[in-house]
């Protein structure tokens, strides 16, 4: 979600004033836009994104949209293959099944989770609620997130604060009955349920309380269930399993709502490296803090170094930039430079091909851009995808 800040602050570094060698020099990787599209010409917003890759950069990506519908497209040249319209509030998740891309989940502010099969006409095939527990009796319980374990067997659905509890509630994928519920675990609204990429039991959990919760959730209780309590001590935002040096996915990346980026060992008590944004300021090479902000973090499958999108926002033209966490240290990756897309729009969502190493962004003007690992004479041929130039000139710095 779009953090609450104060978005007339702008970074002072210009392209003008920027020493573009030594940036080159900072970002040596070459990445360039081979796609983009204006998913909505109505001034709506990206808040939420998923992709399902199939080879190289062939794929689907969902995207949910501030009108509440969700954007299914192509990878290669972002072909609109369905528009999902179900929902009567904001979007705050959406995810793929990891056995087929026909299957989307979605969760929102509406109260419910939906699941939809983009092959038939009638898309949405099973709709989650709940209103079991509570302070109030059949109140139904507004999602704020959602995930699916990679079985798609069981769907957890995390619920803003509700009385005095905030819920965890688990659904089987093909009954919209409720299951059962975590609520002693979280004392603030939840901020990102996530699913180990693996191991259908364990999950984690974050909130604004504070807390990242890692969980079996095989055990018969909830207090059995817990297994790890991290307190990052500042409310986390996005929430991701990561390998490192092992190569099993035992550490946990936070981005926090104070644009501050945690890396977590999971059986540890404390963070294995944290960087505040003053930091993070410096090493995407930007002179304002208070300008910068990060989207999430990912991994390539042929490294276990951690990947960090970040950005800027300046007058004329926003920075966009991957920083490379290597071992305990941070170093310039790319720089993701499109002029035309990128003059106003902040990033709000990225997902990366971990076999091919495409990155795909989407953002505050309803822009996603595909990016191809690769100079501009090596990729000749492979770029498609047209903006609207109405949607540039209403590009935005704040959503909501």
């Amino acid at each position: 979600m779009p953090h609450e800040e104060d978005l007339s602050i702008l970074d002072v570094n210009s392209e003008e004033d920027e020493d573009i060698e030594a940036a080159n020099k900072a970002f040596p990787t070459s990445y360039n836009c081979i796609a983009k599209k204006a998913v909505s010409l109505e001034n709506n917003f990206i808040t939420k994104m998923d992709a399902f890759w199939y080879s190289g950069i062939t794929g689907s990506v969902a995207v949910g949209l501030s009108n509440n519908s969700v954007i299914i497209s192509n990878t290669d040249n972002l072909t609109t293959i369905k528009n999902l319209k179900g929902h009567r509030d904001v979007v705050t998740e959406v995810r793929y099944s990891k056995l087929d891309s026909n299957l989307i989940y979605t969760s929102s502010m509406d109260r419910t989770i939906k699941r939809w099969d983009i092959r038939i006409k009638e898309s949405c095939v099973n709709t989650f609620k709940d209103n079991t527990e509570g302070p109030e009796p059949h109140q139904w319980k507004p999602f704020s997130t959602m995930d699916v374990n990679c079985c798609d067997t069981f769907i957890c659905g995390g619920t803003e604060k509700n009385g005095d509890d905030s819920f965890l509630l688990f659904f089987d994928v093909r009954n919209p009955k409720v299951l059962g519920g975590y609520w002693e675990s979280h004392s603030e609204d939840v901020t990102k349920v996530r699913f180990h990429p693996n191991d259908a039991n364990y999950m984690a959990s974050s909130s604004i309380d504070g807390l990242i919760n890692v969980f079996d959730i095989s055990k018969n209780s909830e207090e059995d269930a817990l297994l790890y309590t991290l307190g990052s001590e500042v409310s986390p935002d996005t929430l991701k399993w990561l390998k490192r040096s092992n190569a099993i996915y035992n550490h946990l990346g936070v981005v926090c709502q104070s644009e501050e980026y945690q890396l977590w060992d999971i059986e540890e008590s404390m963070p294995s490296c944290k960087f505040e944004r003053e930091t993070l300021s410096k090493a995407l090479m930007r002179t304002s803090p208070e300008a910068c902000y990060l989207v999430d973090s990912f991994q390539f499958d042929d490294s276990d170094d951690v990947f960090i999108l970040g950005g800027s926002k300046r007058k004329h033209g926003g920075c966009l930039r991957v920083l490379q966490l290597h071992k305990k240290k941070l170093k310039g990756y790319s720089s993701l430079i499109d002029q035309d897309t990128l003059k106003n729009q902040i990033v709000r969502a990225v997902c990366a091909n971990p076999k091919s190493r495409c990155i795909i962004t989407g953002g505050e003007d309803g822009i996603i851009n595909v990016w191809k690992e690769g100079t501009k004479e090596e990729l000749v041929g492979q770029s498609s995808g047209k903006v609207d130039v109405n949607v540039l000139k209403n590009a935005r710095h704040k959503p909501y």
